[in-house]
């Protein structure tokens, strides 16, 4: 299948979710990741806020803040790029057209050798080379090019295929661990 098929089949799973199954996989998801050495040694994570139908990131940002590590998340820009900024509680967030909450632009920029750990987003994951689909704008492959930090994606076991079912492209940018949460169906 090609990749555009395959987000569609991954948005509409995640569709399905209820709110209830999508917090219960958000908690599942902070109690794998803050026991990872890679978490605990990190002081600045990387992170999106989640949109309305993805699995929430509150919980990881809330369980970043309270053990005192600096959370940054993404703002985009023209031709696929994106920087990471700081994010701390009551800071304002604009959306963009995509739908994504973004900070404003008087946030303070943090070079990406000052972050220690990514949580990159996904749509579906390929587990033997820890590839991804993402949302297609090649946002997250342009700034993990030369990312030399950890990288971890949190999937559902529906979200998982055991041989890439989609074209691995030169850009593409493999993930180091995927975190999965085993869910029936």
């Amino acid at each position: 299948m090609e990749k555009e098929q395959q987000r569609i089949l991954a948005k509409r799973y995640l569709m399905s979710l209820s709110n209830d199954q999508r917090l219960k996989i958000a908690y599942q998801f902070k109690e794998m990741l803050v026991k990872l050495p890679t978490w605990q040694q990190a002081k600045t994570i990387a992170i999106t806020k989640a949109m309305a139908h993805e699995i929430p990131t509150d919980l990881l940002i809330e369980a970043a803040w309270h053990a005192n590590k600096q959370v940054v998340i993404p703002k985009t820009f023209k031709s696929n790029k994106m920087s990471f900024y700081e994010y701390q509680p009551n800071d304002n967030l604009v959306k963009t057209n995509f739908g994504v909450l973004e900070p404003e632009k008087t946030a303070k920029m943090i070079p990406k050798s000052a972050i220690d750990l990514v949580i990159v987003p996904g749509l579906k994951f390929e587990i033997a080379t820890n590839y991804r689909i993402g949302y297609g704008g090649g946002f997250y492959d342009n700034y993990l090019r030369n990312y030399q930090g950890m990288t971890i994606s949190l999937a559902t076991s529906q979200m998982i295929t055991s041989a890439p079912c989609w074209p691995i492209e030169e850009f593409d940018q493999p993930v180091k661990k995927i975190l999965i949460v085993k869910m029936e169906g």
